[in-house]
């Protein structure tokens, strides 16, 4: 099965996700919009995973890619095609589907809990209430319409959800590894700067960052069981449990 990545900075690559995806079979081509790759259409892959970064869904003038990108994730959200979305990923899945993107009331950059009682999430999906995942976003989305609520957390009230079968989006990070940490760090300093209430230092950021990790991508095991494991036993596509709305 072949997915592509689609990443907009150097240093928000996939993370766990790549050596799940990698272990099972899939083939992997990672797309650099940051450096001018061409987006893939639709019959060049079987599935996206759609990364974050810094910049934001209606930063168009500074990345003309982003509104060709997110007219491939709604082709491929129609498709039926597997689309994962992580961070601005998810974001621009919202987009997307109609959804409203725009600056949360604060930003949450650290190691918070995310709440799932009500969420109406399939059994796979259903994360225990509570647990701890880790967030680096300003911006969040809303709910699209025919969508379901996978989770929330104090000051963002949609950390996630599922349309159809295949589409995911998640507004917070289960592949981050603490290299990947380490990058973040490096790379958006002044956003640890402008401290606020749901902003955690460095140090708190890197604190049991091997463990913490480790449990996040138990996590993502299940998630991704749920989202594609089916798939890749399979080798084939799958178009069914589709909204007609779009």
């Amino acid at each position: 099965m072949r997915i592509a990545v689609l990443q907009h900075v150097a240093f928000e690559g996939p993370g766990a996700i790549a050596p799940w995806l990698e272990s099972r079979g899939a083939v992997l081509s990672r797309i650099a919009l940051h450096q001018g790759d061409p987006l893939p259409s639709l019959d060049q892959c079987d599935g996206l995973v759609v990364m974050g970064g810094p910049m934001g869904v209606h930063d168009h003038d500074q990345h003309p890619w982003l509104k060709p990108e997110q007219k491939l994730l709604q082709q491929a959200l129609q498709a039926g095609h597997p689309v994962l979305g992580i961070c601005l990923g998810g974001q621009l899945m919202a987009a997307a589907l109609g959804a409203d993107v725009r600056p949360g009331r604060e930003r949450e950059i650290g190691w918070w809990p995310i709440h799932t009682k009500g969420s109406n999430a399939h059994e796979e999906l259903a994360l225990p209430d509570g647990t701890e995942v880790f967030h680096w976003h300003g911006d969040q989305f809303a709910l699209p319409a025919g969508a379901i609520p996978l989770a929330s957390s104090a000051i963002c009230p949609c950390q996630g959800f599922q349309w159809g079968r295949r589409g995911l989006a998640l507004q917070f990070h289960l592949e981050t590894t603490p290299s990947g940490i380490e990058q973040l760090i490096a790379h958006s300093e002044s956003e640890l700067a402008a401290a606020g209430p749901w902003v955690q230092s460095p140090a708190a950021l890197r604190h049991q960052a091997e463990a913490r990790c480790q449990r996040l991508h138990q996590l993502l095991d299940q998630l991704m069981e749920h989202w594609i494991g089916d798939l890749l036993l399979s080798g084939g596509s799958d178009r069914a449990h589709l909204p007609h709305h779009l």
